[in-house]
């Protein structure tokens, strides 16, 4: 009876082993899974170069490179650009696709001699498509840098608030179909709004956490219609490949006829403008590369005096 007992207690001890090294590779496992999914982290410590400058009319890449930070031997990556027209330059670094959700947060360490720099993600919004079947894919940007030739930390983050904010204007822009259902985010990207100028920018640390990926990383495609076309790449219209012109009396844009719904900016916002269903604004001065910027996001047309252009 007592070598019964002991066997059957054997038994159990070898079953609470067994079931105790089970749970613990799952659990390990899903520990790695969540580790993995969580967080990303780039250094910039080279030696190759880690974004991609998005092409722009007029906008040139004269050097890009690791460089060192100081003498700790930290490194950024610099890239010095020039245009000669007003332009949203775009600097674009590439992410595993994510679920977009409250808790995701992305910061950059960034040191430009340019202002008005910000972080921005790029979102795909699969409930509409453009000419080329493609989702279309928009820009979604944080707040802008507050001083320049210094290293600060921009950030972008509550991405469901700002997209819900947004809806209205994108549905004025592509149509009453256009939601959010199945929002992906796909990169991050430094815009820079610049003018007829040369620009250094050097990028250090981007960290990001709130990943929720449902698949491998994916790069960011360099296609013209998705550079061009889809949600305004370019920070003026007068610079992309639409073609605007009359055609027998009718303004069209890209073939496809355009009726302005012009308003006097007088400061206001320019999305709560396209929500109430302008599509331009006019100004009497040349518009600054702030506002050239803000109406890029909102998908509105500037009408404007043009900037004075230097002596040569």
């Amino acid at each position: 009876m007592t070598s019964r007992a002991i066997e059957i207690r054997a038994s159990f001890h070898r079953t609470d082993t067994l079931l105790y090294l089970v749970l613990s590779v799952l659990l390990s496992l899903v520990l790695q899974r969540v580790t993995i999914g969580s967080g990303l982290q780039e250094n910039f410590d080279g030696p190759e170069t880690a974004t991609v400058v998005a092409p722009s009319p007029g906008l040139r890449v004269l050097q890009q490179r690791i460089e060192k930070v100081d003498t700790t031997g930290h490194s950024c990556e610099t890239i010095v650009l020039q245009t000669d027209r007003t332009t949203l330059s775009r600097i674009l670094f590439s992410i595993p696709e994510s679920a977009i959700i409250d808790e995701f947060l992305a910061h950059v360490r960034l040191r430009c001699d340019h202002p008005s720099a910000r972080l921005a993600c790029q979102i795909v919004l699969p409930s509409v498509q453009s000419q080329d079947g493609q989702p279309i894919r928009i820009f979604v940007s944080g707040s802008p840098s507050t001083t320049t030739l210094r290293w600060q930390s921009l950030a972008i983050e509550n991405l469901p608030s700002i997209l819900r904010s947004q809806l209205p204007a994108l549905r004025a822009q592509y149509g009453p179909q256009m939601s959010l259902d199945g929002a992906t985010i796909c990169g991050l990207a430094v815009e820079i709004p610049l003018g007829i100028s040369r620009c250094t920018v050097s990028i250090d640390d981007i960290s990001i956490s709130g990943l929720i990926t449902a698949s491998g990383p994916k790069t960011i495609t360099q296609s013209p219609s998705m550079l061009l076309q889809q949600d305004v790449q370019n920070i003026t219209k007068a610079t992309t490949t639409e073609h605007a012109g009359l055609v027998r009396g009718v303004l069209e844009v890209d073939g496809k006829p355009f009726f302005p719904r012009a308003i006097e900016h007088r400061g206001e916002p320019l999305t709560a403008l396209a929500q109430l269903g302008f599509n331009c604004i006019q100004l009497h001065e040349p518009a600054s590369t702030t506002l050239l910027a803000e109406a890029e996001q909102a998908g509105i047309w500037i009408i404007c005096p043009p900037p004075t252009l230097p002596d040569v």
